[in-house]
């Protein structure tokens, strides 16, 4: 967005040529400025990081990245190492859960008597699947065996469909993939 700094100029020198001039010199250095100070703003929240911010963040964090990485899985990685809280009670490991994966993106279900923390994520977060795995391995309790996967399509939330929807798909993606 091209911002017009001639509204900054006093009256008078409107007609000025030189003027005129020295504003078309200036609008490159002054957008560069405006733009640092946006990336600076949204660099102060993870949800709005840019990828140089992410990548001071991360460095700050110690978190490594991959070249494969999107933004969107760097700013998760993120915010799944901000949320880690001690102690870790249950309570705060559902809230974390439910922080990157939404409130429907996943279930989680602890079996005292096996010793097995049961976590299923939707499909919609399976990017996340990795950070979401390292997040219980650093916050579990050590006595405590992690079943993570994904909450597959299942027939009862697909029969809303029509067939001709799911006519045009594979089994496979039918049951992997969001639809």
């Amino acid at each position: 967005m091209a911002r017009d700094l001639t509204k900054y100029v006093l009256d008078k020198f409107h007609d000025d040529k030189q003027f005129a001039v020295v504003v078309g010199m200036e609008t490159p250095e002054i957008e560069d400025l405006w733009d640092g100070c946006d990336n600076i703003r949204n660099d102060l929240f993870i949800e709005s990081l840019t990828p140089s911010g992410a990548a001071r963040t991360e460095g700050i964090m110690g978190l490594k990245v991959k070249a494969t990485d999107s933004l969107e899985v760097r700013r998760f990685r993120i915010a799944a190492k901000n949320n880690e809280q001690l102690p870790y009670s249950f309570n705060i490991i559902d809230q974390q859960l439910a922080t990157l994966c939404g409130a429907d993106g996943y279930s989680f279900v602890v079996d005292y008597a096996a010793h097995e923390i049961a976590v299923k994520v939707a499909l919609t977060a399976k990017g996340m699947y990795d950070e979401i795995e390292n997040l219980l391995l650093r916050v579990r309790p050590a006595n405590m065996v992690i079943d993570l996967s994904l909450l597959y399509n299942q027939w009862i939330t697909l029969s809303t469909k029509r067939w001709s929807e799911l006519s045009t798909k594979t089994w496979y993606q039918v049951r992997n993939e969001v639809v």
